[in-house]
């Protein structure tokens, strides 16, 4: 539906909902859908991932540099 919305130049955003899992969200993503729902379930598993726990952690370290350095 997505292709068929980008091929048409529309600006519809499909909403992608019932997503059981991390993979399969990784892959409507990678198809451009951007716009889901998505139980707690899934959240947990997206916030344990490791790369995304560093993401947060240099996110959080920069900001707090940047905070000091304005001080």
């Amino acid at each position: 539906m997505q292709d068929i919305a980008n091929g048409m130049n529309s600006s519809i955003r499909i909403l992608a909902a019932s997503i059981r899992n991390v993979k399969s969200m990784g892959g409507l993503m990678a198809h451009g859908l951007d716009t889901s729902t998505f139980s707690p379930d899934i959240v947990r598993d997206l916030f344990s991932e490791e790369l995304t726990i560093c993401a947060a952690e240099d996110f959080e370290a920069q900001l707090n540099v940047a905070a000091q350095t304005i001080a």
